[in-house]
């Protein structure tokens, strides 16, 4: 697929251009990060699945945030000639996609932690509440919550009458399971636990409402050859 990039003369339509010789230029980087439902992908990750079948010569995924709310992702396929996008194809496209990350050979696990060397547990449990009540409400996070055996947080959450109370609802249990939070020996407990548990590359993210530095100085401790 070539893109006409001579912009001469033009009507712009939001993230495209039709030029005065009637060709289209697409605006955008071709590594952005596409949404859908809370989901966040990169688009070579759809690449990597269509271009491997030999009826596909190039693709290309859109992201289109619409008026009422909903998220379209529109994938335009490229064909080699002699072949149709026909049933047959469309299926082994989404065969692709369902098998896309199942093989992890060759991948690094990378594991986000939630982390902070606090004095008070509290404060930090506080700050991981206003960032996780959001997150019950995404399917994808939802499926992932109950498929780890928190149905429990998930229905206290659906029950919460306001944001308050969604954010009480989140147990202790849940957080301790995927925070690393207190003094530096529990942070380097919680980074250890990542990787027994098959996270090759941990990753330290700041809670809000703690001070980073100490935490990446438990971590780096943890990780550093005995």
């Amino acid at each position: 697929m070539s893109l006409n990039l001579d912009l001469g003369e033009q009507d712009t339509f939001f993230w495209y251009t039709i030029t005065d010789r009637c060709s289209v230029v697409v605006h955008g980087r071709s590594d952005a990060t596409l949404n859908r439902h809370g989901i966040r992908m990169g688009s070579s990750d759809i690449y990597h699945v269509v271009e491997q079948f030999d009826e596909i010569v190039e693709a290309l995924v859109v992201g289109v945030e619409q008026p009422d709310g909903e998220y379209w992702m529109p994938l335009f396929v490229v064909l080699n000639p002699g072949h149709e996008l026909d049933d047959g194809l469309t299926g082994k496209i989404r065969a692709g996609r369902a098998r896309a990350g199942q093989d992890l050979a060759g991948f690094d696990i990378c594991a986000a932690i939630p982390s902070a060397v606090v004095a008070d547990p509290a404060v930090a449990q506080h700050g991981i509440r206003a960032e996780l009540h959001r997150y019950f409400g995404l399917p994808f996070y939802r499926a992932m919550f109950a498929q780890a055996g928190y149905e429990a947080d998930i229905a206290a959450y659906d029950a919460a009458a306001d944001v308050s109370a969604q954010r009480a609802a989140i147990s202790h249990a849940f957080i301790d399971d995927l925070c690393a939070i207190g003094e530096p020996e529990d942070v380097a407990a919680g980074v250890a636990r990542y990787r027994s548990a098959g996270a090759i590359n941990p990753m330290i993210t700041n809670i809000t409402g703690t001070d980073l530095l100490p935490t990446l100085h438990a971590a780096v401790a943890a990780s550093a050859p005995a």
